[in-house]
């Protein structure tokens, strides 16, 4: 239940073909995939525990809203710095100190979950700096790949990381609903942060791995910095993308992060099983969708068109959610329109990861991970206070049909990814 701007932090290219056996000779590689796969199912602990922690607590939804909030401003605000560090930076020893950053935060927050009567403010703000260290993991992460498995084997390896990563997406939630149902959420956290103690020990376990170059006498931080924007404004279909799908974002967050969640607990009165389920489903439509695209890619013409085909489709599927009576029949819904939102979300990773020079992918990704999620503070801000005002289920739909727009939108202001062969 994520936007666009979300998966691309994630996201990796995909490949007709499964990864050859000689990345799974690669030390390196296979031991940062391990943890980071592990520490992935811990997130969807951390989301489960969270989302039912703030609903159940407030009952309120612009309580919801502004956790979401307080993430996506950081992430709008600190994604092209991020970046812009991650390749001026020694990229495994940021890998490693976010994971010590990460560890010690969420083991923060379980400890306060278990002793009770913790304050909403003070969750809120330590959410908002476990962001802010994703941050700086997620470039790291994405832009090492070709300096850990080489060219020849980048599109294998980011293919199989795609997929186990979007798989562990579906685990996480799924088995954080039975924990936080049967235990609470203090424990769900608690194993949370041990994913990401995990992660550290894989990452620090592979060795070492060569980051870019940068001569720091000749090239200032803000020099830097700017040749990221440089980059969008000169590619067509980077800026194609920063083009519309912001607007998308801001429809498609406030659908996913907010008002949906809202629905499920406060007018479908689903289960922490049931709320896990749905957080699984749309991930596991995702993978399915992600599959679909690796076995047919080779086959596809006029991507550009099938893409924004794909994204009418889980428009108007997120849209029909909200009008179903209980979670029960929502959950394949939310797979469905996972399957479709999956071919735009690997064909923009597809393409930039391709085009990007590997020495400037963390600022340039990070750019345009702040652009894509410049409309998702606003989502939150705005959907949150209307779900309490109005039903949420009418907010939702409303939502639901400005997504569905913009995407007509998108078929007029983005030519060169509309016309994309």
């Amino acid at each position: 239940m994520k936007g666009l701007s979300t998966n691309m932090a994630v996201l990796a290219e995909a490949a007709p073909k499964a990864a050859p056996a000689s990345l799974w000779r690669n030390r390196t590689f296979m031991s940062i995939w391990l943890g980071h796969t592990i520490s992935v199912i811990g997130d969807g602990f951390h989301s489960v525990a969270l989302g039912l922690w703030v609903l159940q607590t407030t009952g309120s939804s612009t309580a919801m809203a502004s956790i979401m909030a307080v993430r996506a401003i950081i992430g709008v605000t600190m994604g092209a710095v991020a970046g812009t560090v991650v390749d001026r930076s020694d990229r495994r020893r940021i890998m490693i100190n976010m994971d010590i950053v990460r560890f010690s935060l969420v083991l923060l927050v379980a400890w306060l979950f278990a002793r009770g009567g913790t304050s909403f403010f003070v969750v809120m703000a330590l959410s908002g700096l476990i962001s802010l260290s994703s941050q700086f993991f997620s470039p790291a992460l994405s832009s090492s790949m070709v300096n850990i498995v080489g060219k020849e084997s980048l599109q294998q390896a980011s293919a199989f990381q795609q997929m186990t990563s979007t798989l562990a997406q579906v685990i996480g939630p799924f088995l954080a609903g039975m924990v936080v149902g049967l235990w609470g959420g203090w424990v769900a956290l608690l194993i949370d942060a041990g994913t990401f103690l995990v992660s550290l020990i894989f990452i620090m376990a592979g060795g070492q791995f060569a980051s870019p170059k940068v001569d720091k006498e000749r090239r200032s931080f803000w020099g830097d910095f700017k040749e990221g924007i440089a980059f969008i404004r000169k590619h067509p279909l980077a800026r194609g993308i920063v083009a519309f799908a912001p607007l998308t974002n801001f429809f498609g967050n406030a659908l996913g992060g907010v008002l949906l969640p809202v629905i499920l607990v406060k007018v479908w009165h689903a289960s922490a099983f049931q709320f896990g389920m749905a957080e699984a489903a749309f991930p596991l439509g995702f993978a399915m969708g992600a599959g679909l695209f690796m076995a047919f890619a080779a086959k596809l013409k006029r991507r550009g068109l099938w893409m924004f085909g794909t994204m009418f489709a889980a428009s108007a599927l997120m849209t029909v959610i909200p009008l179903l009576p209980s979670a029960t029949p929502a959950i394949p819904v939310y797979v469905v329109s996972g399957l479709f939102l999956a071919f735009p979300n690997v064909f923009f990773s597809v393409t930039m990861q391709q085009e990007v020079p590997t020495e400037v992918q963390g600022r340039v990704f990070g750019t345009m991970m702040s652009l894509l999620s410049i409309a998702a503070p606003l989502a939150f801000i705005v959907a949150g206070p209307l779900a309490d005002i109005f039903s949420p289920v009418a907010v939702a739909v409303v939502f639901g049909f400005g997504l569905i727009a913009t995407c007509g939108v998108g078929l007029f202001v983005a030519p060169a990814l509309r016309n994309y062969n």
